[in-house]
């Protein structure tokens, strides 16, 4: 809740307060996007650990194809990211490859899915309230404290895998958008090689004889 006083005159004061917190930021964010796991609008994480408060919010899009991650530390909008978001994407692509492999959406033998094509269509905040914030970069704009990661790991972690096992059809639907992610990268990539081996033989100048 942010209060706005203007002290001149006559005083003016405008409240600035959302009840939903970020999980009502991000369903702003993706209020023009087709939910890929309706049986959960917005996936949401909340603990405290040695001091460090975490509060998450999350959600994946039928029809987006990239990744949006913000983070904030002590009210910081953290634009470089830093150890809170680094913990986020680890925590992702391990939480989701061990449940996907114990519910048998990856068989034995195939690889774990990467954390790009895990993170395809995700909107994501995490915002980390720190006893001592340490900024990096030369704008400060990336938190640097290395036991946030460890924190936002725990706690994320602990609530992405109670969601997915009282809700299997939200992990399968993340599962299968990945896969199918991962696909059309190795479409794209063996098409790309077919067209470099093509032009290569194309413009190979072979003597006479």
């Amino acid at each position: 809740r942010f209060v706005m006083t203007d002290k001149r005159g006559e005083g003016r004061r405008q409240e600035f307060f959302h009840e939903g917190g970020i999980r009502e930021y991000v369903e702003l964010m993706c209020s023009s996007k087709e939910k890929l796991h309706p049986e959960v609008d917005v996936i949401h994480a909340v603990g405290e650990k040695n001091g460090v408060t975490v509060e998450a919010a999350l959600r994946w899009s039928r029809d987006q194809y990239d990744d949006l991650l913000i983070g904030f530390a002590n009210g910081i909008r953290t634009g470089d990211g830093g150890t809170h978001l680094d913990g986020l994407k680890s925590v992702l692509t391990r939480t989701i490859n061990n449940m996907a492999r114990k519910n048998g959406k990856l068989k034995e033998g195939k690889d774990n899915l990467s954390g790009d094509f895990i993170r395809e269509g995700l909107t994501a905040v995490v915002s980390v309230k720190v006893p001592d914030p340490e900024f990096e970069g030369q704008t400060k704009n990336r938190l640097g404290n290395p036991e946030v990661r460890g924190i936002v790991d725990a706690i994320i972690g602990e609530n992405l895998v109670n969601t997915f096992e009282w809700n299997p059809k939200v992990l399968n639907a993340i599962v299968d958008k990945a896969m199918s992610a991962q696909q059309a990268a190795q479409a794209a990539k063996a098409a790309r090689d077919m067209v470099r081996r093509k032009s290569l033989l194309s413009s190979t100048v072979l003597p006479g004889k």
